[in-house]
């Protein structure tokens, strides 16, 4: 349950240094942007999550928001507020008009993992493959195929799912899942072992990058055409949270950013920039070069809150 235990402290910690260290009050203090501009051949929508505390008279609540911004548009759209629910993980459906979120709720008492389709219309939410145990992680394949980690344990029902189906069992552990581009493999990082591949047909894994010391590896993202997979490192020797790359095989490792709180790294779709989320005062989203170099603000966000996805 090591993992579990982290998704808990880690959503405390965005959440403290998205509000500045003591929560936002009151229902209306948002603020989102500014939104762009955007490199030039710079498609897609972005889904991301904000989250802050709600003090009222008479109670104090989590707000968690999953916004859509759209960079034809430069503009924002809440489709989803939700209290006292985490939203640990989300994936863009290949239509560009739905997402699948993760959602944690009561996670210091009886927790609930579920996964919910949400509409960019703001639609849903729908709970979907609600079977025995929880869901975690959900990616979507290029052709439409949605996998996540279920269950606890080692066993059949404990470990990848497809489209509803036990694919490959795994001890609770991972975190992210990411596609390769042809749909034959996924990949994941795991507490103990770190980044790995998984050859659907035949079932195979392969360790492709071991944490070095304490360290902990979280959050693979494969580029779009498959040869580089970015991941957030930290923990260890290292003195913040890092957004590196490895080439598709694990080797070539290179470092890209330094930052506190930087993470979950996606592709924009023709894989020129590497996209990260970054907490703080100036909080957003933030693109990066492969190649390295200055990351650059392209959407601003006072209480960000973790993950988000690039629609593809």
């Amino acid at each position: 349950m090591q993992r579990y235990g982290r998704w808990v402290t880690w959503w405390a910690l965005w959440l403290v240094a998205a509000c500045g260290g003591g929560g936002a009050t009151g229902p209306g203090n948002d603020i989102v942007g500014p939104i762009g501009p955007f490199p030039s051949g710079v498609t897609g929508k972005i889904g991301i999550i904000s989250s802050k505390v709600v003090t009222t008279s008479t109670e104090a609540y989590i707000e968690t928001k999953v916004h859509v911004t759209d960079v034809a548009s430069a503009t924002d759209q809440v489709i989803w507020t939700v209290r006292d629910v985490q939203i640990l993980g989300l994936t863009w459906a290949p239509d560009g008009n739905h997402l699948v979120v993760h959602t944690l709720k009561d996670p210091l008492g009886n927790a609930n993992h579920q996964l919910q389709l949400l509409t960019v219309t703001g639609g849903g939410p729908t709970v979907i493959f609600d079977g025995n145990g929880p869901e975690f992680c959900p990616s979507y394949a290029p052709d439409g195929r949605l996998a996540y980690w279920g269950g606890f344990g080692g066993t059949p029902t404990g470990g990848i799912w497809i489209d509803g189906q036990p694919v490959h069992p795994l001890a609770f552990g991972i975190s992210g899942l990411s596609w390769m581009p042809a749909g034959d493999a996924l990949v994941w990082a795991q507490d103990v072992t770190g980044l790995e591949r998984l050859t659907l047909s035949s079932g195979t894994v392969t360790t492709l990058l071991s944490p070095v010391g304490a360290e902990t590896l979280e959050y693979p993202a494969v580029s779009p055409n498959g040869s580089r997979i970015a991941l957030m490192r930290f923990g260890g020797s290292r003195q913040g949270q890092e957004i590196w790359t490895v080439a598709a095989d694990g080797s070539d490792p290179k470092q890209l950013t330094s930052g506190f709180g930087d993470g979950f790294p996606q592709w924009t779709p023709n894989g020129n920039y590497l996209a990260f989320a970054r907490p703080g005062s100036r909080g957003g989203i933030y693109l990066i070069a492969p190649g390295g170099g200055t990351p650059v603000r392209v959407v601003g966000m006072s209480n960000l809150a973790g993950p988000m996805a690039w629609s593809q």
